[in-house]
């Protein structure tokens, strides 16, 4: 059996052609590499960073989808 993939989300709205890079995702990933059973499981993710129509962003995350994706939620983006 090969690596699972895993796919993680931190849509950016873009500023003019900037726009900024996942923090909070890609520290969560900076973190749980550190741990070997991680690294030996886990390919590297496939991050999606930019606020698109979600036919673009399963575009990125490519086929076949990841086997897990997990979103980063701040509280200001939360509708109640």
């Amino acid at each position: 059996m090969g690596k699972l993939r895993l796919g993680l989300i931190q849509a950016q709205a873009s500023y003019g052609e900037n726009t900024y890079i996942p923090f909070a995702v890609g520290c969560m990933w900076a973190t749980a590499r550190q741990y070997p059973e991680i690294r030996e499981c886990w390919d590297d993710p496939i991050f999606v960073y930019r606020k698109e129509p979600i036919d673009k962003a399963l575009a990125v995350l490519g086929y076949p989808l990841p086997d897990v994706v997990a979103f980063s939620n701040y509280c200001w983006s939360r509708r109640d």
